[in-house]
């Protein structure tokens, strides 16, 4: 489902270290790309939820650690920011057909 790397602890060096290159290695080629680590992990925390919110078998808890996020009340809030509304409200609305339905 999501790569173990996005839980938990992610920080620039371990993704250096999957990716068998330098820290300075990383930091150098994503400079050349523009965007920063924080860039592309927040850009992912924020795309990420929607896939997770559809699916109905996973809680808030479990959303919320897949996104490396200590607290489910973090989640919450940082996703309502995205979106515009809570989690549980953006599920509803999906299983409802009143988000993303053509």
């Amino acid at each position: 489902m999501v790569d173990e790397r996005l839980s938990g602890t992610l920080t620039e060096k371990s993704i250096a270290e999957s990716l068998n290159i330098s820290l300075r290695t990383l930091r150098r080629r994503l400079c050349d790309e523009k965007p920063t680590y924080r860039e592309i992990l927040e850009k992912t925390r924020r795309q990420l939820p929607q896939r997770f919110v559809g699916d109905d078998e996973l809680t808030l808890a479990e959303m919320t650690y897949l996104l490396g996020l200590s607290e489910v009340s973090s989640f919450s809030r940082s996703f309502k920011r995205w979106k515009g509304m809570s989690p549980k409200v953006y599920r509803r609305k999906l299983n409802g057909g009143g988000i993303g339905s053509t």
